[in-house]
């Protein structure tokens, strides 16, 4: 087990943008020479709620800062990217990284995202399925090509992949046939603690908020028997002989004065 730091680039107090990120990468900065083992990135678009618009980039500004530390996203939007440039990107952040980079993958929500970066949020599991596949194998043979949405002619990625993704790419993924899709895809579980604020918490009741839970934690019943981790059964069936993936988990932490604000 390793222990990392996840940055959401929430700028709740509504700063100045330049002040915020000058500090926001600042105590990264500082959370790798306190020796956490890996520094986390989100991507969100168009709002104070995440200004990470692209994880990747400041994953390769840490990389010089924090040497020591692996560097993750939780997560890249799948849909929101072309493939060919989130190979490439990801190649990028690895030679530059030595190699430290772990990708988690994640097929998005925000309707004003989608809508502003004008993709259509029908086609999203359908763009993550063929892109994330294209983005694995291409790390995996340095080519990259195919597809029915993408028709992508096959190109090398230069640079060259630094390594395989195998072992460090993970879906941000809930429901049963989300993880069956990607242990399919030979990726690890990540499991994201997110809040429910403004029009999320006015949609979400805590009763609907605790019954979505419930469902998406209580694993598939099997005949009457134990019960069956719909992932760790993909896995073995699509990864015969293949050591399952370890997960991550990621939840929130608020730490304040005045615990009543926290």
């Amino acid at each position: 087990m390793h222990v990392g730091i996840a940055s959401g680039f929430a700028n709740h107090l509504k700063i100045d943008d330049t002040r915020f990120i000058r500090e926001e990468l600042d105590q990264l900065t500082l959370a790798g020479e306190l020796g956490f083992e890996s520094i986390w990135m989100t991507e969100h678009h168009f709002s104070e709620y995440s200004i990470s618009p692209n994880p990747l980039f400041w994953l390769s500004y840490l990389a010089a800062k924090a040497p020591r530390a692996r560097l993750g996203t939780q997560v890249i939007v799948v849909p929101w990217h072309d493939p060919v440039r989130l190979a490439e990107e990801i190649a990028m952040l690895d030679h530059v990284s030595g190699g430290r980079a772990i990708i988690g993958f994640g097929r998005g929500l925000s309707r004003v995202e989608f809508q502003g970066l004008r993709v259509d949020q029908s086609q999203a599991r359908e763009l993550f399925d063929e892109i994330v596949a294209m983005v694995m194998s291409a790390m995996e043979t340095g080519f990259i090509e195919g597809g029915e949405i993408f028709k992508q002619p096959r190109r090398e990625i230069r640079p060259r992949p630094f390594r395989s993704l195998k072992g460090r790419a993970f879906c941000a993924s809930g429901s049963p046939p989300s993880m069956v899709a990607a242990a399919k895809l030979g990726l690890g579980r990540l499991y994201l603690g997110q809040p429910m604020v403004g029009e999320k918490a006015q949609v979400f009741s805590n009763e609907k908020r605790h019954d979505i839970a419930a469902r998406v934690a209580e694993p598939t019943a099997n005949d009457g028997g134990p019960p069956k981790d719909a992932w760790l059964e993909a896995w073995k069936e699509f990864h015969p002989g293949e050591t399952p993936v370890q997960p991550f988990a990621s939840n929130l932490v608020f730490i304040d004065e005045s615990s009543d604000r926290a």
